[in-house]
């Protein structure tokens, strides 16, 4: 974290202003790799984590658990709590997709998943528009097209490849009206694979999001989860392998989706584990004590 007019470090300062050439300066120009300083109450000294994703607190404005005054994060001493640690002047780091109106389409997203799928705490703090719903479901319908309609493609494929479109009752090759109904309900599963599995996702938002309300102290809204799990879709391309892919996304899937819930709500791993696992098993219980009835 440097000053833009003469280069001198700013870390530890009780304002914002520089020392050496006496330029002001905002902390809320810089970003900061998440977990790497903390923020100084500039009345008390009272410190604070960046929680969002730019590594700044989240809000910016609040009241000072300890003294109770005003405080304005741009004002904020910055003490670095990990050697190395640095603050970038300019725009925060982005995921990949969201630049895409310049890079295309593919590669970003491409990117973007690789990112997400080995490294997805890293994934969620880059993210900058944690609200918003357009880029996060044009990146969940790229990957549902992905992983389940290019996926179910392939595995078709290979089925009819081996085996056919199945046989008759007598070990016969169907005739021609049952395999061309057998070909349309694939072809039908195949293009309904994608809105299917948007309406999955905002439903299961919504289930999380009541999880996330029992169990999370800091929470954005209901259109932050369905970001959360959108981009939870990362591991897209797992999909494509024949017959076992579905077996490895689902899990694959699930992992990055707490780690969005984690970090976008601010809230611990444990506690998004308990968002995502504890309103599904009580709808789950819900259902069967049902069925008994």
């Amino acid at each position: 974290m440097q000053c833009q007019s003469c280069g001198y470090a700013l870390f530890g300062l009780p304002e914002p202003r520089c020392p050496e050439c006496n330029t002001p300066f905002d902390v809320l120009a810089y970003t900061f790799e998440p977990g790497t300083v903390q923020f100084g109450c500039p009345h008390c000294g009272q410190r604070y984590e960046g929680n969002d994703p730019r590594g700044l607190p989240d809000p910016t404005a609040f009241e000072c658990v300890k003294c109770h005054q005003a405080v304005d994060a741009s004002a904020m001493c910055v003490l670095p709590v990990v050697d190395g640690a640095r603050g970038v002047h300019g725009p925060a780091l982005r995921l990949p997709w969201e630049g895409r109106q310049e890079d295309g389409l593919i590669r970003p997203w491409l990117a973007t998943c690789r990112l997400g799928m080995f490294s997805p705490m890293r994934y969620y703090r880059h993210l900058r528009d944690v609200d918003d719903l357009g880029k996060a479901i044009g990146f969940a319908a790229l990957s549902a097209a992905v992983a389940g309609a290019l996926g179910t493609l392939i595995t078709a494929a290979i089925s009819f490849a081996f085996e056919g479109l199945g046989t008759g009752p007598d070990g016969t090759p169907p005739p021609g009206k049952l395999a061309a109904l057998q070909l349309g309900l694939q072809s039908l599963n195949i293009l309904l694979s994608v809105p299917v599995e948007l309406i999955v996702l905002f439903i299961f938002a919504g289930i999380v999001h009541l999880g996330v309300m029992m169990f999370a102290r800091q929470r954005r809204g209901y259109a932050c989860t369905v970001v959360a799990l959108a981009y939870a879709m990362c591991p897209a391309m797992v999909g494509l392998i024949p017959f076992v892919g579905g077996y490895v996304y689902l899990p694959w899937r699930l992992i990055v989706g707490v780690a969005g819930v984690a970090v976008l709500h601010r809230t611990s791993t444990v506690r998004a584990v308990a968002a995502c696992v504890v309103p599904v098993a009580i709808l789950g219980l819900v259902i069967i004590a049902l069925k008994q009835l």
